[in-house]
């Protein structure tokens, strides 16, 4: 009876979703309002591909991303100081699951530097079409936030933190070519979520085939932080270091139009919807 009942509460979904980048990048807010959404649930840093490569099965993989969610919702959604409520939305309930996934980009794109396959596997492990989101902050500043942030930055100086950045970014993006039209990559990006949260929102629904209305869009809008958080200018760069963080952003598609001294107020190459790939399985 258990296995019947979990087995008609995963008959709905449609495609499964994985955030891959840096930490302190923004992907929490993007997941969170995702997660929001009636048909969607996705976990908040379960890192469920390190569950799938030490052979944990599917369903058991779906039940744990339920579990993560029921979890952090019965902490208030909070984490450090930060609170990822959206009041009046669906974060710890769902009305048909049409899309299960989990938000942890960090993690994802240290596993693609141990198996840069992974994304290319993934469709057939989990038995859908897969979407990666992939949200890009400015560099300089989100290198800045990891060396703040107790957590992320263990004990490592501020160049140690930019050459574990640029290691991330460089296996995100070998991960992602291997994966070609395996997976769809809706790429996004921080400027873009604060000026118009709206339709960077709309544009991520839409990626991910779920429907969207203009209430829900006004709840996402409350949720984002309109002010930038330009780190950058807050920690003491070392010699040397800003320019070298500029030489490497220029080899990245995806970094490539930052500047320390300018905020990019447009978006970037391969902003959301620019690289939408299906298999060639198709839209479900």
């Amino acid at each position: 009876m258990l296995k019947r009942f979990a087995a008609a509460r995963f008959a709905a979904i449609e495609r499964f979703c994985v955030f891959v980048g840096q930490p302190r990048s923004g992907h929490s807010v993007v997941g969170t309002l995702v997660n929001a959404h009636r048909h969607a649930v996705v976990s908040h840093n379960l890192d469920a591909l390190a569950y799938l490569r030490a052979g944990v099965g599917r369903g058991e993989l779906f039940q744990l991303i339920l579990e993560r969610d029921r979890s952090f919702s019965a902490g208030e959604r909070k984490m450090g100081r930060y609170s990822y409520a959206v009041p009046g939305q669906w974060l710890g309930y769902y009305d048909e699951i049409r899309v299960l996934g989990d938000k942890r980009a960090g993690a994802t794109s240290r596993h693609l530097a141990a198996q840069p396959t992974l994304l290319r596997d993934l469709p057939a492990v989990v038995g859908l079409p897969v979407v990666v989101i992939h949200h890009v902050r400015n560099p300089w500043d989100n290198i800045a936030s990891i060396w703040q942030w107790g957590h992320t930055r263990r004990g490592r100086d501020l160049p140690e933190v930019a050459e574990a950045y640029f290691a991330r970014s460089e296996a995100a993006a070998r991960g992602l070519a291997e994966a070609g039209s395996a997976v769809r990559l809706l790429r996004s990006f921080q400027e873009e979520l604060i000026r118009d949260p709206r339709a960077l929102m709309r544009r991520v629904l839409d990626g991910l085939c779920l429907p969207v209305d203009d209430s829900f869009l006004e709840a996402c809008e409350r949720f984002v932080h309109r002010e930038p958080r330009p780190t950058r200018h807050a920690v003491p760069w070392p010699d040397g270091l800003v320019a070298g963080i500029a030489e490497r952003a220029q080899r990245c598609d995806f970094l490539a139009h930052y500047r320390f001294d300018s905020d990019a107020s447009r978006a970037g190459p391969g902003s959301v919807g620019a690289r939408d790939r299906y298999a060639s399985m198709g839209r479900p």
